[in-house]
């Protein structure tokens, strides 16, 4: 709610607004449980405003004149007429945001370390996966290991091809830990149970 002053001292008028209206140096009236529209400080009332969504701090904080609000916070018991210095993408909740895209977006130097060693380490897996099932097979035609030590449930084009997806499966973890660096706390879940189905 706006305050229109004749004085110093004196309201000469109250007129609720918009809160994408307020504007620098206005006055902002404040009621019992209404959230403060702007950062300010107070300049008349006293009152318990919970500040948890900022600080993290569950008891309110007692407010008098002179002291700062931040806009979005929570107004408990009391009135509060506070003047606005920041609106906008100037206050305290919009810095917050801001700075936390700009975390996700931004890659951290083990990102950064693993994208660059997953550009070789794939390709390399996948070689050695072929490599091992080929040498598997050619080492069964030219009678390289013996004969018993096929299972009776597979021929030897099964053994070599189970030896070379153990090779890719090692790869299974290391990948996981990529994609969750990569996609944050819903990335855990979906490699969690992408491993249950592979293991």
């Amino acid at each position: 709610m706006l305050l229109i002053f004749y004085n110093e001292r004196s309201v000469a008028n109250e007129e609720e607004i918009d809160s994408r209206l307020i504007q620098k140096n206005d006055v902002i009236k404040v009621i019992p449980g209404a959230k403060v529209a702007s950062d300010g400080f107070v300049i008349w009332g006293q009152s318990h405003v919970n500040e948890s969504m900022i600080t993290g701090e569950a008891r309110p904080m007692v407010k008098r004149k002179g002291d700062t609000v931040i806009g979005g916070t929570l107004n408990e018991n009391g009135v509060l007429h506070v003047q606005v210095t920041r609106v906008g993408s100037e206050s305290a909740p919009s810095q917050i945001v801001r700075l936390v895209e700009s975390a996700q977006m931004a890659k951290s130097p083990v990102q950064k370390f693993t994208d660059s060693i997953s550009k070789y380490f794939v390709p390399l897996v996948i070689f050695l996966s072929f490599f091992t099932w080929l040498a598997w097979f050619v080492a069964e035609r030219i009678n390289g290991y013996p004969k018993s030590w096929i299972p009776s449930s597979m021929d030897s084009f099964q053994l070599a091809l189970q030896f070379g997806i153990s090779i890719i499966h090692g790869y299974c973890l290391p990948m996981h830990f990529r994609y969750c660096n990569s996609h944050g706390g819903n990335g855990w879940y979906r490699s969690w149970s992408f491993s249950r189905c592979t293991l």
